[in-house]
């Protein structure tokens, strides 16, 4: 298969939907040899901050030296984001020749899915090249998850625990806690995101002392801000200076979170500030143009979108901002439009790119209720066009809703300014 048909052949299995369950990973890996027993992990999970997190590990790691795999989703923009090493992506001739490998294995096991196939090639990837730390993100949950077929990993992180992907992973704090600290294992060390819901610590302790395994919580009341910006924040924490590229004081507790990661590694402060200073992650509050101002983020649930809205409220309050905004149907739609809708001048609906997408049209109805001034365009490019007409001197464009929508929107913007 060249690199296309590779690409199509794993969006093939979407058609099998998410399917908790680890029988037919370890089948799949069984048949490929094995390979995630060669790599030495650090494995996270949590409902926000993920990717964020995951970035900035990796990029710790790879400023001590190490040959670092990144293994995150879904992509922003290129495909091969979802399988990098040491910044770089999966080259499409690497890929093609993985996938040619695995394609007649997975099709021997029934109904095996997109996100399985992908864990494989990714693992078997990074085992070819030898790599000596895989950062590696749960997809979904935790517990039953196609990256949870790893063993004792060298850390385990726990992200910021909050409402969603309910229908799957339950209805309370606790519940998904439940899922996501699933990937904890015996005696292995577990980081913990420093403001977690009291419902999910509990949790998180409890397993952890199940597992007999050490739990670190960064204190976040050690902080002290030196400044910050939209472009990130500078810090001291525990007699050292760090700074986050990435604005707003929920980043800020993800790089403790990062930092104490590191620490579990025994890295150094000058080694954690080196990699911190340079992590790079796409669509969170990243600021694509300075003028006008334009910020793409993929905040797309309410404790996100939440996180979002104090950064907007505390950086850009005297701007007036014009929103593109979609949604997947299967999120909180209207409680996570409520906390950053009513900041809104403008508000410019659009369709994420996705088949679990909220239409247009329907996401207009939620916006009304939140803004007075609503628009339909005729797709993302027509309302990333729109946003900049309609933006003022003295305003801002803020894209957010779904991290499916973002790559659209960084694309549009691409041929726009």
């Amino acid at each position: 298969m060249n690199y296309t048909e590779s690409v199509e052949y794993v969006h093939s299995r979407l058609k099998f939907g998410i399917k908790p369950g680890l029988e037919r990973i370890e089948k799949l890996c069984a048949l490929l040899g094995n390979p995630q027993n060669q790599l030495k992990f650090v494995h996270v999970a949590g409902t926000n901050g993920k990717g964020s997190i995951c970035s900035m590990i990796a990029s710790v790691c790879q400023a001590a030296g190490l040959r670092t795999g990144l293994f995150v989703s879904p992509y922003v923009v290129d495909f091969r984001e979802r399988i990098t090493l040491n910044g770089q992506y999966i080259p499409k001739r690497d890929f093609s020749r993985i996938m040619t490998k695995i394609a007649p294995l997975a099709d021997t096991i029934e109904e095996i899915t997109e996100f399985e196939v992908l864990t494989a090639a990714a693992f078997l990837w990074f085992a070819k090249k030898k790599c000596d730390i895989v950062v590696l993100e749960v997809g979904l949950g935790g517990r039953f998850e196609s990256t949870n077929i790893i063993t004792s990993p060298a850390c385990s992180v726990i992200a910021k625990i909050a409402l969603d992907h309910t229908k799957i992973l339950g209805d309370t704090i606790s519940q998904i806690a439940i899922e996501k600290c699933g990937i904890i294992k015996k005696n292995c060390p577990v980081v913990t995101y420093p403001e977690q819901d009291i419902d999910a610590l509990s949790v998180i302790m409890e397993q952890t002392s199940c597992k007999e395994s050490k739990l670190y919580k960064p204190n976040s009341n050690a902080v002290k801000m030196l400044d910050e910006s939209i472009d990130g924040s500078r810090f001291s924490y525990g007699g050292s200076e760090f700074f986050v590229p990435f604005p707003g004081y929920h980043q800020i507790y993800n790089a403790l979170t990062a930092i104490q990661v590191a620490k579990v590694l025994n890295f150094t402060d000058e080694i954690i500030a080196d990699g911190l200073k340079n992590a790079k992650m796409p669509a969170r509050t990243q600021i694509i143009s300075k003028k006008p101002l334009i910020m793409v983020d993929g905040s797309h649930n309410p404790n996100g979108l939440c996180a979002l809205s104090e950064l907007l409220k505390k950086h850009l309050s005297n701007k007036k901002l014009i929103f593109v905004m979609g949604m997947l149907a299967d999120k909180s739609v209207d409680e996570a439009a409520s906390f950053v809708l009513p900041l809104a001048d403008k508000v410019l609906c659009v369709t994420p790119d996705n088949p679990r997408a909220m239409p247009a049209a329907e996401f207009a109805e939620t916006a009304k209720k939140y803004c007075n001034d609503v628009i339909i365009p005729s797709g993302t490019f027509d309302a990333c066009k729109k946003s900049v007409d309609l933006c003022p001197d003295v305003g801002a464009v803020i894209c957010c809703g779904s991290l499916y929508l973002a790559g659209d929107i960084l694309k549009s913007f691409d041929k726009i300014l």
